[in-house]
């Protein structure tokens, strides 16, 4: 339960930005690729069965699959025989400062029920991303949006936070502010809670949930 307040809290005002998407083919020689990209990628199976391999963790996926590659992590992907044709699309989820994949761990892939709708989705997006008109950059950005959305809540059972120490202070803080809502709270207190200085804690905290701490206390007590 603890868990899931959190991943709202990350999730609720997250932006998407497209980068890029596009069509490929790919074949048994990727086998030994080993990529790294900046951005968080979704892509989906149209032809073919692909291996992917993601931080170890090996899945293989027939065509109707999405599939998702957190940003900078290791990364190799292969058809296991003949051609295999893909879908790609490289995105920043989350704020500019803070890349949701650091905070989150995501499933590999997960199995859609109509395909045929994320096939046109696809298909609006690259042809969105040739549109330079002034709405064109929202329009890209609301269709990556959606392809992220459905992603996330098909794959939400195997949605984990990823642990750090300063996430742990965090998410005590928070825990704190929940369970005393009829107390004073200051940013003050909750600073020296967890060792910090106010300053700096309120940017740790909002580096984590997107809000100041008085604001986060705020809408828990309206909640």
């Amino acid at each position: 339960a603890e868990d899931g307040v959190l991943l709202y809290q990350i999730l609720q005002n997250a932006r998407v930005r497209l980068v890029d998407a596009g069509d490929k083919q790919c074949d048994e020689s990727w086998t030994q690729l080993n990529n790294r990209f900046p951005y968080d990628s979704i892509g989906y199976i149209r032809e073919g069965e692909v291996s992917l391999t993601v931080n170890g963790q090996v899945s293989v996926m027939q065509p109707g699959a999405l599939y998702y590659i957190p940003a900078m992590n290791p990364f190799s992907h292969y058809a296991t025989q003949g051609l295999a044709r893909v879908y790609w699309t490289h995105f920043v989820l989350g704020p500019e400062d803070l890349k949701l994949s650091h905070r989150l761990e995501f499933p590999v892939s997960v199995k859609l029920s109509r395909p045929q709708e994320v096939e046109s989705l696809f298909e609006e997006l690259l042809v969105a991303r040739e549109d330079n008109s002034p709405g064109g950059a929202l329009l890209r950005n609301g269709l990556m949006g959606q392809l992220a959305a459905l992603f996330l809540t098909l794959g939400q059972e195997s949605l984990r936070l990823r642990p750090t120490e300063r996430f742990e202070e965090m998410r005590r803080t928070a825990e704190y502010i929940r369970e005393n809502l009829d107390k004073e709270l200051s940013v003050e207190l909750l600073a020296a809670r967890v060792g910090l200085n106010p300053h700096y804690f309120i940017r740790v905290f909002q580096h984590f949930f997107h809000e100041t701490p008085m604001h986060f206390v705020l809408r828990q007590r309206e909640e």
